[in-house]
């Protein structure tokens, strides 16, 4: 059997999958909504819309190499996963500040560094909850469920962002706003929605680390990082 239902049983695996679909959202609307800014408002070209990129993605890379790991193991999971599912909610705030006079260095910088963070906090100890009381025979079925989640909610998120920000920046300039203005103001409907996803993260991570059945899994992640299932 390719799929065991059973496996939505083990604490963590649901609530993980539900919140880092959530997160997913959100990043994507910074790589995605955040490109279309990029190009079309600050009128970066191509490789500078990459490198553009690299300060969010170092910042990610950077907590996942073993500063998150240790954060973990010293006060357990939900601190670093509350406070980084609330530095991305609070980076894409700042990214309604946006404007079409808007710099780089003075707007998009700080809220892409911030996501940066917020993600390599977040996303690490959800995965660790996920797996922390998967058999091994099980494991490759629930990381490919989790992963699922990702892929998913990351198109979906592409896709009504996308939708909601073309809509809003048409329905701008059949109002007779400039080009640039309308795009900015389609955009914004679209960090709107991505902020919408992370505080619906952030309030299902308040009520769910409340849950009896997941304090087996919290516990589990207290084990030596050498122990815990990535």
């Amino acid at each position: 059997m390719l799929f065991r239902s059973r496996i939505f049983a083990i604490p963590g695996i649901a609530g993980s999958s539900a919140v880092r679909g959530l997160l997913m959202a959100g990043m994507y609307s910074t790589f995605f909504i955040g490109v279309l800014y990029l190009q079309h408002v600050l009128r970066l070209g191509t490789l500078q819309t990459g490198l553009a990129f690299l300060p969010q993605t170092i910042s990610l890379a950077v907590l996942s190499l073993g500063p998150t790991a240790r954060l973990v193991h010293r006060f357990g999971p939900r601190r670093p996963t509350l406070v980084g599912t609330a530095m991305c909610a609070g980076a894409l705030a700042l990214m309604l500040r946006l404007g079409a006079g808007s710099t780089y260095a003075g707007g998009v910088l700080v809220p892409f560094v911030l996501f940066g963070l917020g993600a390599g906090l977040a996303m690490m100890p959800l995965l660790t909850i996920a797996m922390a009381n998967v058999q091994p025979a099980d494991a490759g079925m629930a990381s490919g469920i989790i992963n699922t989640s990702l892929q998913l909610s990351g198109a979906f998120a592409v896709a009504v962002m996308g939708t909601l920000a073309a809509g809003c920046t048409r329905a701008l300039i059949a109002a007779g706003a400039a080009r640039t203005h309308a795009l900015v103001g389609g955009y914004h409907l679209a960090f709107v929605v991505a902020t919408g996803c992370i505080v619906a993260a952030l309030v299902f991570e308040l009520a769910w680390w409340g849950a009896p059945r997941l304090r087996t899994a919290v516990r589990a992640t207290r084990r030596a990082p050498s122990e815990r299932a990535w």
